[in-house]
């Protein structure tokens, strides 16, 4: 879900829009982003969950209001690449709600707040936002695994013309331009990936290495090394030797190819040929091991 500090370092190349600029294109729409602000957005003013939808719905109406098609994607199974990761946001959300609950004397706005930091979609809250998709004839797709992945391929092979999210990783993944920050007055900002690769003069390739050196979901960064050092030995090619100078592992380099794979070939769901398929071909046919990573493939 997140490259870390890539939103501000690529501030310089953003661009604030309105929706209205879009009009006439089609959208892959991150529904888990619409799904968590209607989930804290709910729990922060009444304490419950229940009213979450709406926001949901609310911003399928401004998608259609601004005359835009749009196709919805919805997270599917957990990816072993992410495991860890899962783990510890699971931790965090578990700390927040005990900081919640814990003083009585916690004024209710406050304590629904805090409340809002710890909520956690479920099952339900998904099949709830697939019923209104079905209900509104909206077309939605859920993922083999990682919605990011999917929202990046539909892109890329032109069933889209560019996501909307609130993650950042979705650039890594290639996904051509993303919307993010969207708000109901259809104010949000825009990345474009080929001015962002312009503007830092780095290949595709380049780039994956610099978000992945910089710390992503599925590789911590070495403690002391941020994206702006990340990009600055990429660029100069000596990326590895001053990881190791930082106290990298031994098994880091294999550790950091690991998670380039899962970024070039996740597994995806084609909406054409109605099967799964990585989301970018492999050079040469890998182990299990790594292939379980990225995805189960075929998925089980």
């Amino acid at each position: 879900m997140w490259i870390n500090c890539l939103f501000p370092y690529l501030k310089t190349y953003s661009k604030e829009v309105n929706i209205a600029n879009f009009t006439g294109k089609v959208a892959a729409v991150d529904a888990s982003c619409w799904i968590h602000k209607g989930l804290a957005i709910s729990v922060s003013q009444t304490g419950k969950q229940k009213k979450f939808s709406q926001t949901f719905k609310r911003y399928l109406q401004l998608l259609i209001d601004s005359k835009i098609t749009h196709i919805v994607v919805f997270d599917g199974k957990p990816l072993e690449a992410k495991a860890k990761e899962n783990c510890r946001r699971q931790r965090q959300r578990q700390e927040q709600l005990m900081n919640a609950t814990v003083d009585e004397q916690t004024k209710d706005e406050d304590r629904n707040k805090m409340l809002s930091r710890s909520v956690e979609m479920n099952y339900d809250d998904v099949v709830e936002c697939v019923k209104v998709c079905l209900s509104q004839g909206v077309t939605y797709i859920v993922s083999p695994y990682e919605s990011d992945a999917q929202l990046a391929f539909l892109v890329k092979q032109g069933y889209a013309d560019f996501a909307i999210t609130e993650d950042s990783d979705l650039l890594v993944y290639g996904c051509k331009e993303i919307l993010v920050k969207l708000r109901l007055n259809g104010d949000g900002e825009v990345f474009n990936l080929c001015d962002i690769l312009d503007g830092l003069k780095v290949t595709m390739a380049q780039f994956v290495d610099g978000c992945v050196a910089a710390g992503c979901d599925y590789l911590k960064n070495i403690r002391g090394f941020g994206i702006n050092k990340a990009f600055s030995f990429v660029k100069a090619g000596t990326l590895f030797d001053e990881l190791r100078k930082k106290g990298a592992s031994n098994d880091y380099e294999c550790l950091f190819n690991k998670a380039v794979s899962v970024f070039m070939h996740q597994t995806v769901f084609n909406p054409t040929k109605l099967h799964v398929q990585p989301l970018g071909a492999w050079t040469e046919d890998p182990d299990k091991e790594l292939q379980d990573y990225c995805g189960v493939y075929p998925c089980t």
